[in-house]
């Protein structure tokens, strides 16, 4: 667990579809005016080991972030913060128990349990895990638009769970899941001390299949789309350590945050609307590549001023827009036609990168509206 790992907070996946033609993408620094090209996207939007948990979230930390949140806590909430506090810790035990008709296999499954899904040391890379599940899932829907060049694979709206938290939960629960049988299965295979009574294996049986993900691509791709607005370096290690002097809270807040804005935004009736890029211009993507375009001029409309709406580039030409506004009730995309419009996107990303923006084109400055 002492090895540096590498953490791209911009995935690699999402970037290679804002590469040129020839295979290439551009890296511009705000900060030195500096632009370099790369054909492969490792070395680019990663920081290290910005995931990793030194310290475990105890109870008393629990307790003071949940009296932190301007929001009352339903059952729900704090049944999605427990799971959420002990996998970010790494420590299933607490939440795992089998139960099977041999008392004798059952005691041995569980104190197993203790043994193993209770980690030791206060380091974690749990939340890595997290970023992965919720990367596999926005690629599910994004891959869906792209293949159709339309939002309606997003339709209809799951209606299997009554709201998005159910559904994050359900996901959350099986990532969990997953997470504890491998390692269970891992120690089973190299215990050495004990020989398996057939009851055992039996017991065990229920290791072997694989918790299944739910894909809800107009849920996956609004989540993720918020996920990116808090996942960025600064906001970990700025905004969200503010609140306490510790990494843990970040993380807790970094996935606690995201839940409650989906949940909020979706019923306050946030819609999609896929904006089509119909110029030589290309959309531009950076390491904040989700952003809150506030009340600024998009297009040729104002939009009211305390109104939000989330922008996120998903390929050279095609961006989601979130939006509330009764303009876009029953349009679910738009051709953008104008040099000018894709350019005013532009400079919004370009304005909100922390530090580096991305590009299909070698000369970003070319592509933003003029300074």
């Amino acid at each position: 667990m002492s090895n540096t790992k590498k953490n791209h907070y911009v995935p690699q996946s999402y970037l290679k579809e804002f590469f040129d033609s020839n295979g290439v993408i551009y890296r511009h620094d705000k900060s030195t005016m500096e632009t370099k090209s790369f054909s492969s996207t490792t070395t680019i939007g990663f920081e290290n080991d910005l995931y990793t948990l030194k310290e475990k979230i105890t109870e008393a930390d629990k307790l003071l972030f949940e009296r932190m949140l301007p929001v009352k806590l339903s059952v729900e909430d704090r049944r999605i913060i427990n799971l959420l506090v002990n996998f970010l810790n790494d420590d299933m035990a607490d939440l795992i128990k089998i139960k099977t008709s041999n008392k004798e296999a059952e005691i041995f499954i569980n104190n197993l349990n203790k043994t193993v899904l209770n980690n030791q040391s206060n380091i974690s890379r749990t939340q890595e895990l997290l970023c992965t599940m919720y990367e596999n899932c926005f690629y599910v829907a994004r891959d869906l638009i792209l293949a159709a060049n339309s939002i309606a694979p997003l339709y209809p709206v799951s209606t299997e769970f009554h709201n998005p938290k159910y559904f994050i939960y359900f996901n959350l629960n099986c990532l969990a899941m997953n997470h504890y049988k491998e390692k269970l299965r891992k120690q089973i295979l190299t215990n050495s001390e004990h020989r398996l009574t057939q009851q055992e294996i039996d017991a065990l049986k229920s290791l072997n299949e694989p918790c299944k993900y739910k894909y809800a691509p107009y849920y996956d791709l609004f989540f993720y789309a918020i996920f990116q607005i808090f996942r960025i370096p600064e906001m970990i290690k700025t905004t969200f350590r503010k609140l306490n002097d510790s990494n843990k809270f970040s993380f807790l807040m970094l996935q606690y945050s995201t839940i409650i804005w989906l949940a909020n935004w979706h019923a306050d009736g946030m819609k999609p609307i896929l904006l089509k890029n119909a110029t030589q211009i290309p959309f531009i993507t950076s390491d904040r590549p989700s952003i809150n375009l506030y009340g600024k001029l998009v297009s040729n409309v104002q939009v009211v001023d305390g109104a939000f709406e989330l922008y996120f580039p998903i390929s050279n030409k095609l961006a989601i827009l979130w939006s509330e506004r009764p303009c876009y009730k029953n349009i679910p995309e738009i051709s953008l036609n104008s040099d000018d419009e894709i350019k005013r996107y532009n400079r919004q990303i370009f304005d909100n990168a922390g530090k580096y923006v991305f590009s299909a084109k070698e000369n970003v400055l070319d592509l933003i509206y003029p300074v």
